[in-house]
């Protein structure tokens, strides 16, 4: 009956199996893709998901995956996920697990008259002119990493490493500098729900699910060179889509901290050092809450 429903929508939704829906041929897939790392590249769709890459490519249209016996409708096109993001109380996030609800306590896994309530008390600690008063933290931070790094140059020309568990560690400090009162795995949770939304208005237990990664790698919104890193598309602004915080009013709260973060200790670090991708290097990204090096992010790094 769902699916009967799904497709007089314009969905096509993919055959039903018992009791276990399509997950065993997306699990088979994805293990086969992530059997070995891929050529250097920035197309990482059909390693990330390459069912969901395949379908997209076939069908310029949303369409159902079944995740075990519930349907769960993929959402590629841009002005329907910004109008699925700008509808707070309409579509909601899907339930998480006790244990989730748990360890989770926060706008990651609240929703409705409460999300909004405690959007509204947290909004202004991620003020810009509030975070502008928190940069010494931050410039401390990035000084501890930078003079980390001439350390491990002091007796060589060069040195590899893997900058990874580096960036990830400035980040939890950051933020224990800063006091916010949460940490680090909740600010990526929180960033990790902008990119999952249940319960729309179509039958009643059917799931959405918006693959960013695809999105903002289409050719027919970017161009030809969707997959080349060109940094110069932005130099205007974003005037194309681009949800890498979410949109809306469930645009991540942690962007503005997360960009001034970035830009400084990008800043601090070209100050020092020049950098090169190591050979030792090996491609394959993955998902884990967030897009991570699966196998870590190795670099060649030498003093300027």
């Amino acid at each position: 009956m769902i699916e009967k429903k799904l497709k007089r929508q314009g969905i096509h939704v993919l055959p039903y199996k018992l009791l276990v829906g399509n997950i065993k041929e997306m699990n088979k897939l994805a293990s086969e893709a992530r059997s070995k790392p891929m050529e250097l590249s920035h197309d990482i769709a059909t390693l990330l998901n390459p069912m969901l890459q395949k379908l997209a490519m076939t069908y310029k249209k949303p369409i159902a995956i079944w995740h075990g016996t519930v349907p769960c409708v993929v959402i590629m096109n841009p002005k329907l996920i910004k109008d699925i993001m700008t509808r707070k109380f309409e579509f909601q996030k899907p339930e998480v697990s006790p244990t989730m609800k748990f360890f989770l306590k926060g706008l990651s896994n609240i929703d409705g008259d409460k999300w909004a309530m405690h959007r509204k008390i947290i909004n202004p600690a991620f003020h810009m002119e509030k975070l502008k008063g928190m940069l010494p933290s931050f410039m401390v931070c990035c000084e501890e990493m930078v003079e980390k790094w001439d350390k491990l140059l002091s007796s060589a020309n060069s040195c590899e490493l893997d900058v990874l568990p580096e960036f990830q560690n400035l980040t939890g400090d950051i933020i224990s500098r800063a006091a916010f009162g949460c940490t680090h795995q909740h600010l990526l949770l929180d960033l990790y729900q902008k990119t999952q939304l249940g319960e729309y208005s179509l039958p009643a237990g059917v799931n959405l699910t918006i693959p960013l990664y695809l999105v903002q790698r289409d050719p027919e919104l970017w161009g030809e060179n969707a997959m080349e890193f060109n940094p110069e598309r932005f130099s205007d602004g974003f005037t194309k889509p681009f949800f890498s915080f979410g949109w809306g009013p469930r645009i991540c709260i942690g962007q503005n901290f997360a960009m001034l973060e970035a830009k400084l200790a990008l800043a601090m670090i070209l100050q020092h050092f020049s950098f090169e991708l190591s050979p030792t290097y090996r491609h394959a990204p993955y998902v884990a809450l967030t897009l991570q090096p699966q196998f870590g992010a190795q670099i060649v790094l030498r003093k300027i």
